[in-house]
């Protein structure tokens, strides 16, 4: 399984798998494994001096049902065991009808329980489905905030090539470069790379076929090697490959996009209703302060007004003491002065004697 699972061996050699002839049982396991991997099979039957080649059958190997039953699987595998019930509740969108599709990746145990076969053993074994995709930076720099239809494609296939599984049936060679090709059947878009440590490393993206076999003639995996690499986390929805249907996958996508369209436009608008919330808010917090300070104007006004009804009312107090004294004093003086007083004033005034 090492030879088979080293990305760089089998690109670079010509694997062939030798079922021992004395292990019958072996030899459809192995050849399965040969349709999985595209590498033929052969072996020597008994007293024969001449080998007998099993080329792998013109079979692919359907990714999105195992990509179905994964789950169920990583259950047993975390428990070694688990009711045969339970194991095809795990299995996404099972139907009964499917019974016959997922019984190759259990055995049964005993007690109604099952654990994981040697085939599905051997396929979680050389997965990489947890891994993040290595792609290079001006990949990162051109996709990351488009939304376009070959954006979404090229996006799927950067997630989809960290599986050696998937990796496997979507790569080609052409004989104008040693970078390795990756593609979905029956579409434009295109990846290029080279694997390094077991890992696929995205170098170049392409959006048409045109542009594809313009461009990559002009690289090679020593260029590859230069770019600046980092691992890319794609978070957004780019939709699952779960048909090779070229009008079924362009469909898709444009649903996607107008999915995501929507998505944002209902954000903007709940953003503009938070915008005019806030708005309406500060008014009435805005209102609320002017309706104070009115009021503790009109307190004023009213606590001014009555201090200068206050001081009116101690003014005409004063005022009415005053004119009650002046009218005591006046009356005090003229019993202090004599009647003639006044008479010989004048006349001594006058110059009389």
């Amino acid at each position: 399984m090492a030879y088979l699972t080293d990305d760089n061996l089998n690109y670079q050699y010509d694997l062939i798998l030798n079922p021992t002839g004395g292990y019958k049982g072996v030899i459809p396991f192995v050849t399965v494994l040969g349709m999985l991997y595209g590498k033929r099979s052969v072996y020597i039957f008994e007293h024969a001096e001449q080998l007998i080649n099993l080329p792998p059958l013109p079979f692919s190997f359907d990714i999105d049902i195992y990509n179905r039953v994964v789950p169920a699987l990583k259950r047993i595998d975390e428990q070694t065991a688990i009711a045969e019930q339970e194991y095809y509740a795990c299995i996404i969108d099972y139907t009964e009808q499917e019974k016959p599709l997922f019984t190759s990746f259990i055995e049964p145990i005993g007690d109604n329980m099952v654990t994981i076969s040697p085939l599905a053993e051997v396929l979680l074994s050389i997965e990489n489905r947890n891994s993040y995709p290595i792609v290079s930076q001006n990949v990162i720099d051109e996709l990351q905030y488009d939304n376009t239809q070959p954006a979404l494609a090229l996006k799927r296939l950067i997630k989809n090539s960290v599986n050696p599984l998937w990796r496997n049936q979507h790569s080609e060679k052409w004989h104008e470069t040693n970078l390795i090709v990756i593609k979905q059947n029956a579409t434009a878009e295109r990846l290029a790379g080279f694997v390094k440590n077991n890992a696929f490393y995205v170098a170049y993206a392409f959006r048409t076929h045109e542009i594809y076999e313009r461009d990559l003639p002009k690289y090679d995996e020593k260029m590859a090697k230069n770019l600046k690499y980092q691992q890319w986390e794609i978070t957004e929805n780019v939709g699952k490959s779960q048909s090779n249907d070229m009008d079924l996958l362009r469909e898709r996508d444009q649903l996607l996009i107008e999915n995501r369209y929507l998505i944002e436009k209902i954000k903007t608008l709940e953003e503009v209703m938070d915008n005019n919330d806030l708005d309406k808010l500060e008014e009435k917090d805005q209102l609320e302060v002017l309706n104070q300070k009115i009021i503790e104007l009109s307190q004023c006004i009213v606590d001014t007004k009555l201090e200068l009804e206050q001081q009116k009312t101690h003014a005409e107090i004063n005022y009415q003491a005053l004119e009650k004294q002046l009218a005591e004093q006046q009356k005090s003086t003229k019993k202090l002065i004599s009647k003639g007083f006044f008479s010989r004033l004048f006349y001594v005034v006058k110059g009389g004697r």
